[in-house]
């Protein structure tokens, strides 16, 4: 996994329509967060979904001469934002490359890469993660890495990056959304229970 780096857990998609017209479901979202496993495959960064031409955009595209790929998604999980919408988050290991391209202020927002059938298992595989400047899905975070290092620091090891770094983080986020809908820990949890726990979830009543 590239660098020393590891980010906090970043919003890169939410459920709901895309500003092109698409659609990301809720099952898109668990599928990803069932089946992301990097040792399987994993998701690298790149530019805005040019792949192995991740360099040749940052140069042409944002003035930016860095030599390729920016990173890795580490991890993924769901959680709900601000607003109850349900967002993808990804811990993200950063390289040089990508810590340039921010430091220029370029491609600062999340586009996920998906297959809707993965290795024919019919689920969702996140298989990709770009960064642009024009995202197709709402609700993703805007990405600022700041160096308290000397400016001619050029290790990633040697950078300190905060304001989605890694840095602990003093209050975690909600309980991941579907572990806490559809949550395991009582079995023999009864029908009065259950529809309390789903109220609780869901925010009404239920008949």
């Amino acid at each position: 996994m590239s660098g020393q780096l590891r980010t906090k857990p970043l919003s890169i998609a939410a459920v709901g329509m895309t500003v092109d017209g698409r659609e990301i479901s809720e099952q898109d979202v668990a599928d990803i967060v069932e089946t992301y496993n990097p040792r399987k495959y994993g998701a690298r960064i790149n530019i805005d979904h040019e792949f192995n031409w991740s360099g040749w955009a940052a140069k042409n595209l944002h003035n930016v001469d860095i030599p390729g790929m920016l990173g890795d998604v580490v991890s993924v999980e769901a959680y709900e934002n601000e607003e109850g919408v349900v967002c993808l988050y990804a811990v993200l290991a950063p390289n040089q490359g990508f810590v340039e391209l921010n430091k220029a202020d370029q491609a600062v927002y999340f586009s996920i890469e998906i297959s809707r059938d993965f290795m024919g298992s019919g689920k969702t595989y996140l298989t990709g993660l770009a960064v642009t400047d024009y995202p197709a899905s709402c609700y993703t975070d805007r990405i600022h890495f700041s160096s308290k290092s000397k400016p001619d620091d050029k290790e990633v090891a040697l950078l300190t990056v905060d304001l989605g770094s890694c840095e602990p983080i003093d209050t975690p986020p909600k309980k991941p959304f579907f572990k806490r809908l559809f949550a395991k820990e009582d079995p023999d949890m009864n029908e009065t229970q259950l529809a309390n726990a789903l109220k609780d979830a869901l925010g009404t009543p239920l008949t």
